[in-house]
């Protein structure tokens, strides 16, 4: 998951969430929870030096479940210092989820269901898929108006059972399922759910609705010098060299293999582009009269999130933009098909533009400049930002 790379929300961006109404829900707040999931293993004093690492111990957790580690093994392309508390604006390396010791990657089964498998109060089904809540009181609301779930309907081996609950049911099937399930447990839009035939119990139109995921544009690809003193994760194509390096980590856990990517950069709009200023102001009427035109009921919500957003790209402080450098070529298959909001509006296509002629230009700057032979993707026939965004570019 996200390339085993531990990141959180910055300070300024979890406050943002309780400045929308969810008190509780601060960077002060939220934090010390995150830390109760962390078992941060410090890097060696080598690490620190190869990496130019600034890695604050008292900032992570030390107790918890998911360990959290610096990959020991450098490309030497991954010179990069931390953000201190909650700042992450710049360049910088974030700590992986892998066992050190044991260099096994670690995943929420690992850090949390395997290690209590022998409890006798859980009990887990996988393949099992929830089809819809059980309320209480026959799905009447209380004395309150409010509605109480008393168990779970869940489909497993093509036959439906129901699961009823002692005490309460935790809903937390991620970004794209807990919406579904609660549409399809009566809770929602009333123009989605009566045309499906689903009785609406409370009728609450910010279900299913507002996803903003981040989207990933076309990289730049370079290719480096024969005689660059780098190593890429590529080499792993030779099957010579592949075989080196499992018989490397088999033997002493080192090499490419044992290899995870987690330096990142995180960029205002103002840092990598000159226009900057000239694209917000461009935009913002747009954005404005589209929140406007709203019905009220949605457009209250939006457009509190809308003036925190704007708030945030205009201050140069803070980051609008992310690079993933990536000592690899990279490719991905048969993408799922879904619908993220992406260049919902034309904003998002300058950002992206700006970013990608950003990135292109590191190439004429050390120390990239010496090691890069020529440039791959997309190649010298899109230079234009028409061309950047047509069609005979893949850009997302």
């Amino acid at each position: 998951m996200n390339q085993m790379a531990w990141t959180r929300p910055g300070r300024i961006e979890l406050d943002a969430w309780e400045k929308l109404g969810n008190p509780g829900w601060s960077y002060k707040d939220v934090i010390p929870y995150i830390q109760k999931a962390e078992n941060f293993h410090p890097p060696s004093n080598e690490t620190i030096k190869a990496k130019v690492l600034a890695a604050e111990q008292p900032w992570f957790g030390k107790n918890g479940p998911i360990s959290l580690a610096f990959c020991e093994v450098s490309t030497g392309l991954d010179e990069t210092i931390r953000k201190p508390l909650g700042e992450y604006t710049g360049v910088w390396s974030c700590p992986s989820t892998f066992d050190p010791v044991k260099l096994e990657r670690i995943t929420a089964f690992k850090g949390y269901i395997q290690p209590n498998l022998d409890r006798k109060n859980l009990f887990v089904l996988p393949e099992a898929s929830v089809a819809k809540l059980i309320w209480k009181n026959n799905s009447k609301p209380n004395g309150n108006g409010e509605f109480t779930a008393g168990g779970v309907e869940f489909i497993f081996g093509g036959k439906t059972f129901v699961a009823h609950s002692a005490k309460e049911v935790l809903l937390t099937a991620g970004t794209l399922k807990s919406p579904q399930i609660l549409e399809l447990s009566g809770i929602g839009r009333p123009d989605v759910l009566n045309p499906l035939d689903i009785p609406v119990l409370i009728d609450l139109p910010g279900v299913g609705e507002n996803l903003q995921d981040h989207y990933c544009a076309s990289a730049v690809v370079f290719e480096l010098h024969p005689d660059a003193a780098y190593r890429t994760i590529d080499l792993l194509h030779d099957p010579v060299e592949y075989e080196k390096s499992e018989e490397l980590y088999k033997k002493k856990q080192q090499g490419l293999l044992s290899f995870t990517n987690s330096d990142v950069v995180f960029a205002s709009l103002q840092s990598v582009s000159q226009d900057a200023e000239k694209l917000i102001e461009l935009h913002v009427k747009d954005l404005t009269d589209r929140i406007a035109s709203m019905d009220e009921n949605t457009s209250k919500g939006l457009k509190e999130q809308l003036d925190l957003q704007l708030e945030r790209l205009k201050d140069p402080r803070l980051p609008t933009v992310e690079l993933i450098p990536a000592p690899q070529f990279m490719d991905f298959p048969n993408p799922p098909q879904l619908d993220a909001n992406a260049l919902e509006y034309p904003l998002e296509l300058d950002i992206l533009t700006e970013e990608f002629k950003f990135a292109r230009k590191l190439r004429d700057y050390e120390p990239l400049k010496s090691i890069i032979a020529k440039e791959i993707a997309p190649g010298d026939n899109v230079m234009t930002d028409e061309q950047i965004r047509g069609e005979d570019f893949d850009f997302l």
